[in-house]
Parts: structure tokens; C-alpha cells; sequence
């Protein structure tokens, strides 16, 4: 529009120079000084109109700068919002794809847990088919005595039949160990103590023509053992990996006969070193899970005596948590200070439930919150733990 405006007024502009020049008449060659005369007005006119175009292009020069400023920023606004929008879908998509991570994260829990569970259900299976065959046979050896001797052996009949009733779930995994029939040397296995309302689930360890039934286990770190009373009056954790087995659960096992307590330590820059006690046992809740220890086997263990020592007898000490505080520290709470929970006394020579520290800090861990048993050494937080228990005589 400015373009046409400005042809339109140079045109005009030059069509009054040159009217201007056609109206004088003919200069004639004597007539020097109406010349200059003519000569003068022409520059005068001339002058003005340049004067004319320039103010008028001066004032749309401003126009449009005005008219471009515009466009400008109207062009700027409508890319801050296109990139106003990209933004927000990129952040949609972000948050989208962090959906199928967690889904991911929560499909491979769930796979590995069903793997867990079929394990689980594979060796239960194969006890229980054991059991059937077990079964098959001894009531075809009854029945083929009592075709020929039926009153000799009418007693033993009823005998048995108790004693399969009695016998449907195994007591402790010692007990699973005399009623395998391969030969492995660990699994999951589902027991029922003598006095125990209820099954469960347990870890067992077969070595020496025995049964160990697991209550603890550390190694590496992957379950918190910082926890109140009732998760460890329940049990807590990963029978596979790290676990807490229940003290109420370890109650029923101890109360059913006389226990033998090995507890398996594995130093960050050693092998294993073993503690072994002849008798071992905890009370029931409203003892506030005490415990019993005694018998130190001294002759076969290699890490000393952290639980029943003159200097410091953890036997007869009731169990803390940081919210259940009866360690013998009228002023302090051992288990809020040290991240655990344990037989504390003042505050202990062992402790089995603490932080999970690694190596190096593992190796001179002063803070002392983490595994330790200080006659193997007073400021090693071990790498592994085991506790185990079994029967001091098969019945």
C-alpha cells in the first residue's frame, strides 16, 4: 500500500517539474537574466519537492517500522506459544514414559516373585508326592501283613495311623531333611511346629545328615532390618535373599524341644567364621521375647563369645526395637541409637540386626550400627549372616 502511495505521489511530483518547465515560453538567446530567472524557480520548485518527498518518506519510514515491529512481535508471541506447547507435550510424554517404566519395574516384581512362588510350589509338590508314595507303601506292607496275621497286627495298624496323622506337616526342617528323598542341600519348605496354631513357611538348610531351620539371614543389604516390634514379632523380608523369620514364629520352634543355636559370620576380608551354643530358646511375648542361651561350644567355634560372656551375658535379656525399649539403659534406647533391634544389654557385645554396611567403611565402621560381633572384632560390620537352629535329638 506504502509502494503505491509513494509511486503515485512521484509521479505527480515529476508531472508538475516538467509542467512547470513547459510553460515557460522559449528563452530566446539575448535574454541572459529571464534565464536565470526561469532557471531559479525551476531549482526553487525543485527543491521543494524534494523536500516534500522526503518528509513524506521519512513519515513512512516510521509507519513501517511501526507496521514491522508489529509483525515482529505478533510473530514472536505466536512462537512462545507453539514452543509453550511443545513444552507441555514434552513433558506429557516424559510423563508417559515413566508410567511404563514403573509399569515395567512392577511387571518384573511380579515375574520374579511368581518364579519365587513356583519354586516354592514345586518343592512343596515334591514333598507331598514323597509323602503319597511314603504313604502307598507302608499301607501295602500293613495290608499284606494282615491278610496273613490280622489280629497280631491289628495294633500296629492303629499305631501307624496316629502317627500319619501326626506327621501330615513337618515340625522343623530337620524333620523335612528325614522325609526327603533326593539329595539337596536347601530350599523353602512349609513346617508346622508341635504347639504352633498355624503353618508357615520356612528356610532350610540340609548339610551332615541334618536339617537347619533358618530364622536369620544378611547379605546384602537389599531389606531394612530398622524396624518396630510387631515386624519382628511377625518376621519380615525375602526367604531367597535377607529375612527376619518372626520371633513368635522362633518362640513355637524353641518351646517344642531343645535347640542348638549356629550363627555363620562372613567378615568382608575372611571366610566364614562359626559361634555354636548347646541350648538356645526365646520366651513367648508377654516375656517380651527373652532370651536363653547357654552352652558355648568353644572347641568348634571360631568367632568367640559375643552372646554369653562373663563381661557381658546377653542370656535372660528381653528383645528391643527402637519403639519396645528394654534394654538395661534406664537413659538411652540401643536400638534407636545403633539402627536395629536385639537382645541389647548395655549395650551389647553382638549385634546382627543393624545397617547393612559395605566395604571399605565396612572394615572399621566405629559408628558400631552395623553387624558386629566384637569377639571377632570390635569394629568389623560382618558381610553375611546366618542363624540357624535345629533339634539337639531327632524324634
Amino acid at each position: 500500500m506504502y509502494t503505491l502511495q509513494f509511486a503515485i505521489l512521484a509521479s505527480f511530483m515529476i508531472f508538475m517539474v516538467d509542467s512547470i518547465s513547459s510553460i515557460d515560453p522559449p528563452v530566446p538567446i539575448n535574454t541572459h537574466n529571464k534565464v536565470r530567472g526561469r532557471f531559479r524557480r525551476r531549482e526553487f520548485v525543485q527543491e521543494e519537492v524534494r523536500k516534500t518527498m522526503l518528509n513524506y518518506m521519512t513519515s513512512i519510514k516510521g509507519e513501517i517500522t511501526d507496521v514491522v515491529l508489529d509483525e515482529m512481535v505478533s510473530y514472536y508471541n505466536s512462537q512462545t506459544s507453539k514452543l509453550y506447547h511443545l513444552e507441555k507435550e514434552l513433558v506429557h510424554m516424559k510423563n508417559s514414559s515413566l508410567s511404563i517404566l514403573n509399569t515395567n519395574k512392577t511387571l518384573n516384581d511380579l515375574v520374579e516373585g511368581m518364579f519365587k512362588k513356583q519354586h516354592s510350589f514345586a518343592s512343596n509338590i515334591s514333598f507331598m508326592e514323597y509323602k503319597i508314595q511314603n504313604l502307598t507303601n507302608i499301607l501295602n506292607v500293613l495290608l499284606n501283613e494282615l491278610k496273613q496275621k490280622p489280629i497280631q497286627h491289628a495294633r500296629r495298624l492303629i499305631s501307624t495311623k496316629r502317627n500319619l496323622q501326626n506327621d501330615d506337616i513337618p515340625i522343623d526342617c530337620d524333620d523335612v531333611f528325614r522325609q526327603q528323598t533326593s539329595s539337596i542341600t536347601e530350599g523353602i519348605f512349609r513346617i508346622k511346629p508341635r504347639f504352633s496354631s498355624e503353618s508357615f513357611n520356612v528356610k532350610c538348610i540340609f548339610e551332615n545328615n541334618t536339617g537347619w531351620t533358618i530364622i536369620q539371614r544378611r547379605m546384602n543389604g537389599t531389606v531394612d532390618f530398622y524396624r518396630g516390634w510387631n515386624d519382628y514379632k511377625n518376621g519380615f523380608g525375602d526367604l531367597e535373599t535377607e529375612f527376619w523369620l518372626g520371633n513368635e514364629k522362633i518362640h513355637q520352634l524353641t518351646k517344642q524341644d531343645k535347640y542348638i543355636l549356629r550363627i555363620d559370620l562372613k567378615p568382608w576380608d575372611a571366610s566364614i567364621h562359626i559361634a555354636q551354643y548347646g541350648e538356645f530358646a526365646i520366651d513367648n511375648e508377654q516375656e517380651n521375647y527373652k532370651l536363653k542361651i547357654s552352652q558355648f561350644h568353644s572347641n568348634i567355634s571360631t568367632a568367640g563369645d559375643s552372646l554369653s560372656s562373663l563381661w557381658d551375658n546377653a542370656n535372660g535379656a528381653s528383645f528391643s526395637t527402637y519403639d519396645h525399649d528394654y534394654d538395661n539403659l534406664f537413659y538411652d534406647n540401643c536400638a534407636l541409637i545403633y539402627h536395629g533391634a536385639w537382645w541389647f544389654t548395655n549395650c551389647f557385645q553382638s549385634h546382627l540386626n543393624g545397617i547393612y554396611v559395605r566395604s571399605p567403611l565396612a572394615l572399621q565402621n566405629t559408628a558400631r550400627n552395623g553387624l558386629h560381633w566384637n569377639t571377632y572384632a570390635l569394629y568389623h560390620s560382618m558381610k553375611e549372616v546366618t542363624i540357624r537352629i535345629r533339634r539337639q535329638n531327632t524324634f
